[in-house]
């Protein structure tokens, strides 16, 4: 074989070695990264799902987390509400107390707050409560309506001891009078004490038409007097068993306001001065007023202080037992 030739078969065979062997290294490489990329991929892939079983468990957590906080939030309310409404078998019934300081509060005829109009109003016992009779004379007059209304924004209840030419005078004041439910009495025709005291005919003469007159505008029938300047010293034994033989109720008063006198509204303080001793005794005010514009004009000061003092306004009735001086 030439030499040439075999030269170049030997460099092919050289060239065919080498190029196994390179083969053989590329495999061998390939096997060794191929192990490296799975392992990595592998390990990020369990690294991704590690993490995303911690996210879920952060997120379990904070939904856990929220469903008990309103849960709580629900029981919170359920609980507030179940205060807030009782049941069916718990509420009470309109026809007993709620409880016992409701009962007590019934009983003495209301709220504890009351307000003003509330404790110069009718209700509670009367037996707990300080009185004052307020007592009118000489009307009516032209102030006797506004004298009225006034009276009943304080639902106070007085007693009107009156005149016969005024009432024929003022008639609407008297149905009021008696509509609003005070009392109504007489005070005599003349208030002139030589014509009224002159005999004991005379002061049963004067009360007998006033009480005519008085039923026949109102309708009602009043036994309740009151003599012109009070019983002392006039009314004497014999003048006093004359009116009682007739059912008349002779009242005077522990109370002189003397609005007559002091119009400027010093009669308030006056009054004032005297039921606080009247109550210091124990007794009852009877105050003594009058049908005039100048009494009318302070008369809210005095009406206050009363309410304010947890004084009950009542009208005398004639079942009570008369007060004389």
């Amino acid at each position: 074989m030439p030499l040439m030739k075999k030269k170049k078969m030997l460099k092919k065979s050289e060239q065919t070695v080498i190029l196994a062997i390179a083969s053989f290294i590329v495999f061998f490489i390939f096997l060794q990264v191929l192990p490296l990329q799975s392992s990595k991929e592998r390990n990020e892939e369990v690294t991704a799902i590690a993490s995303s079983k911690v996210t879920d468990v952060h997120t379990s957590d904070e939904e856990n987390s929220q469903k008990e906080s309103s849960e709580e939030n629900q029981e919170r309310e359920l609980g507030h509400s179940s205060k807030e409404q009782p049941s069916a078998e718990e509420e009470p019934s309109e026809k007993e107390p709620k409880n016992k300081e409701t009962e007590e509060e019934n009983l003495a005829g209301g709220n504890k707050e009351s307000s003003k109009e509330d404790l110069a109003g009718q209700g509670g016992n009367k037996e707990k409560q300080k009185i004052v009779y307020l007592t009118f004379d000489d009307g009516p007059s032209d102030v006797e309506e506004e004298l009225l209304d006034l009276l009943g924004k304080y639902h106070a209840k007085a007693t009107f001891f009156m005149l016969e030419p005024n009432m024929k005078k003022y008639p609407d004041a008297i149905k009021k009078m008696v509509n609003e439910g005070h009392a109504v009495g007489m005070h005599g025709v003349t208030h002139d004490i030589k014509k009224f005291y002159k005999s004991k005919s005379t002061v049963l003469e004067e009360m007998n038409k006033g009480q005519a007159s008085l039923e026949e505008i109102s309708g009602v029938r009043s036994f309740l007097i009151r003599t012109p300047y009070g019983s002392v010293p006039h009314m004497t034994p014999e003048y006093k068993q004359a009116v009682n033989e007739h059912g008349y109720k002779l009242w005077d008063w522990n109370v002189d306001s003397n609005d007559w006198k002091y119009r400027d509204g010093r009669y308030v303080e006056n009054s004032i001065n005297q039921i606080k001793k009247i109550e210091q005794s124990g007794g009852e005010p009877i105050i003594l007023l009058h049908s005039k514009s100048s009494t009318l004009k302070h008369l809210s000061s005095l009406l206050d202080y009363l309410t304010e003092n947890g004084y009950v306004m009542e009208r005398i009735e004639e079942d009570m037992e008369p007060y004389h001086f």
